[in-house]
């Protein structure tokens, strides 16, 4: 069976889709649906709309330049690479061990085997390393297409399953309470991965210029409009799984479990229970596909950000040892992470999306830098539009940093 000719032509875009739909999606979304109904929808759109302009720097700044957002920060100053720097070395041991705990969870209730959840964890690393320095990535890059139209077809027959059997009257309402810490806390942390962390944009501006080299006649629109499939895609997905949840769990006395494996059979649970047992082999290949993609790309992301990073440092390094080193170290340093954290799943993804929140306006503000400077040309910088969602999209990231600080604090 062959994909439609303008699916099979995208390329970033859909690896960027792979890359966001995980965590944020069957994790996130589907507690927040779950657990306050529609109280939450806005923020799912509105983290969408306000880091736009942030991530689509990516791409843009890739083509009209040549060079990954990276360069940009270097060439920005060393403050601004080491700003990110910093930021990446802070998180990226903690947001590989949340997204792989995540897909643990799955490989256990595939399996069936009575096996540690970290143990499991480490496994799926290891075979993502193993496919990372042996060239695989290539034919996952090559799949992912697959994997996205799996999880977007069986997610769209259980939500309407799910809308055609609901039942109302037996609805306790639940609202969300700003005066809360936990379900601030909870807001802060659904927008942090909602669609993706921002350093997302670092590696996608990576992917468009391996596009550019493969294919010297890509062009600004074309680019563009690859990337606008995947990102409003992702949006799209982003409201149907916090439907999802509400249709099937919302005031039912049911939440999502913390731990991996018991949150892996909950998830799957709701598309089986909706659509029929016989989707079960269907649904568990689409999810567990799904996060091992996103395991896949987060550890090739930051080994590709780190080395390319040193590179700048020193030109004259061997990359692909780098590489090699690197990948071994974020393998090693996740692991570490879910053996100090005893494979806590909940407490795993609120601590490295909060984070990855906390970090945006940062990260934000210097893409937005890079993008209206020097080398872009002027004709390919930001449209006014582009300033004016931007300039918003950096106070709303921005209050909603200070609004969680002030309630940590009080608290």
């Amino acid at each position: 069976m062959r994909l439609p000719k303008w699916l099979a032509s995208l390329g970033s875009g859909l690896l960027y889709a792979g890359a966001a739909v995980g965590v944020s999606h069957l994790v996130q979304s589907t507690r927040a649906g779950g657990e306050y109904g529609w109280d939450l929808l806005w923020a799912v759109v509105a983290a969408n709309i306000f880091k736009y302009p942030f991530f689509e720097f990516g791409p843009r700044y890739a083509i009209a330049t040549g060079q990954s957002l990276l360069a940009g920060y270097y060439n920005l100053g060393k403050w601004a690479f080491g700003i990110f720097a910093l930021i990446t070395g802070g998180t990226m041991f903690t947001i590989q061990a949340a997204v792989t705990l995540v897909n643990a969870g799955l490989l256990g209730i595939i399996i069936g085997a009575d096996l540690p959840v970290d143990v499991l964890a480490f496994a799926i690393m290891l075979v993502c390393a193993f496919l990372l320095i042996s060239g695989g990535y290539q034919i996952l890059a090559q799949t992912i297409k697959w994997v996205v139209i799996l999880l977007t077809i069986t997610t769209t027959i259980a939500l309407t399953t799910a809308i055609l059997h609901f039942d109302s009257s037996q609805i306790e309402v639940v609202n969300f309470n700003w005066k809360r810490p936990e379900d601030v806390s909870f807001l802060i942390a659904l927008m942090g991965w909602m669609p993706a962390p921002i350093d997302l944009s670092v590696w996608h501006s990576g992917w468009a210029l391996a596009e550019k080299e493969a294919n010297p006649r890509l062009d600004m629109a074309t680019v563009r409009h690859d990337f606008h499939v995947g990102y409003w895609g992702t949006t799209l997905l982003g409201v149907m799984f916090l439907a999802l949840g509400y249709f099937t769990l919302y005031g039912r006395g049911e939440t999502m479990p913390a731990q991996s494996i018991p949150f892996a059979a909950k998830l799957i649970s709701l598309y089986t229970r909706t659509i029929g047992d016989w989707s079960y082999p269907v649904i568990t290949t689409a999810a567990f596909t799904t996060m091992f993609s996103t395991s896949l790309t987060v550890l090739d992301g930051y080994a590709r950000t780190v080395v390319d990073g040193i590179s700048l440092i020193s030109p004259n390094i061997r990359e692909k040892r780098w590489y090699l080193a690197i990948v071994m170290v974020t393998v090693l340093g996740a692991q570490g992470i879910l053996s100090f954290t005893s494979g806590n799943m909940k407490s795993l993804v609120e601590f490295a999306t909060i984070v990855s929140f906390v970090t945006a306006p940062i990260l934000a503000g210097l893409n937005f830098w890079v993008m209206n400077r020097e080398p872009v040309p002027p004709a390919l910088r930001s449209p006014l539009w582009e300033w004016i969602i931007a300039g918003a999209g950096g106070i709303f990231l921005l209050v909603f940093t200070l609004i969680y600080l002030n309630q940590t604090l009080i608290s």
